[in-house]
C-alpha cells in the first residue's frame, strides 16, 4: 500500500515515539538544573551559618560589656556607682525631676502626690523606672521592643505602685513624720540561725521584750503594715 502523502501545505504529524524523547530530554535537563540551584543555595546558606557561628563564638570569648551601675536611693547608690552623699543626692534628684517633668507627667496616670519626695519607696521607684527609659531610647541596646516593654509593662507598674504608695498622702501628713521603718526582732537573728542550721527540733520561743515591742508596734499602726 503506498505512503499516504500529507496535503500540499500541511506538516506531517510528529512521531509519538519522537515527541516522548524529547520530553524526557527536557525533564532530565529540569531536574538537574534544580539539583544544582538547591546545591549552590545550600551552599551560600553553609558559608553563612559558618559566618554567623564565627562571630557568636567571637562574641563569647570576648571581654562582656561592662553595664552601668544603676542608682539607688533606698540603697544609697549614685550615679557610676558611688555612694549616695547629700552632694550626689541632690543633682540625683534635680535630673529625675528634670525626666519627670518631659516624660513621666504627660501620661494620664503620671500624676505624683505633692509629698513624693518624702516617700524613698516612691523615688526608688522614678529612678529605675528613668533607667529603663533611658536603656529603651537612648542606651546602647535601644530597641522597639524595649521601648514596647516600656510602655506596656514597666511603666504602668510603676505608675500603679506610686498611687498605691502615696496616692491618698499629703505634705500634712508629714508634719509628724513616724519612725524610720526598721526589721522587726532582727534581734532574734542568731537564736533562729542556731535553731535552723542544727537539727531543727523545737523553735526559739519569743522573748518578753520581743513580744511587748511586737505588741506596742501593733497599737500604734493598727497592725502589720
Amino acid at each position: 500500500m503506498p505512503d499516504v502523502l500529507p496535503p500540499p501545505g500541511l506538516t506531517p504529524a510528529p512521531d509519538p515515539v519522537d515527541v516522548l524523547a524529547a520530553l524526557a530530554g527536557q525533564v532530565d535537563r529540569l531536574q538537574h538544573a534544580d539539583v544544582a540551584e538547591l546545591r549552590a543555595r545550600l551552599g551560600a546558606v553553609t558559608v553563612t551559618l559558618a559566618s554567623l557561628a564565627d562571630q557568636v563564638a567571637d562574641i563569647a570569648d570576648g571581654p562582656a560589656e561592662p553595664r552601668p551601675p544603676i542608682p539607688s536611693w533606698l540603697g544609697s547608690i549614685g550615679a557610676g556607682g558611688g555612694p549616695l552623699t547629700p552632694a550626689t543626692a541632690v543633682v540625683l534628684l534635680e535630673e529625675l525631676i528634670g525626666w519627670l517633668a518631659v516624660v513621666y507627667v504627660w501620661f494620664a496616670d503620671g500624676g505624683l502626690p505633692e509629698c513624693w519626695l518624702w516617700h524613698p519607696d516612691v523615688v526608688e521607684e522614678l529612678l529605675w523606672l528613668r533607667e529603663a527609659w533611658w536603656a529603651a531610647y537612648g542606651g546602647p541596646g535601644a530597641s522597639v521592643q524595649r521601648a514596647g516593654d516600656w510602655h506596656d509593662r514597666q511603666r504602668p507598674g510603676v505608675a500603679r505602685r506610686v498611687r498605691a504608695a502615696a496616692g491618698d498622702c499629703s505634705l500634712r501628713e508629714h508634719l509628724d513624720p513616724a519612725a524610720a521603718p526598721a526589721v522587726p526582732t532582727a534581734e532574734a537573728a542568731a537564736a533562729i540561725a542556731g535553731w535552723w542550721g542544727g537539727a531543727r527540733g523545737r523553735a526559739p520561743e519569743p522573748t518578753g521584750e520581743q513580744i511587748r515591742a511586737a505588741d506596742a508596734a501593733h497599737r500604734s499602726t493598727g497592725g502589720w503594715r
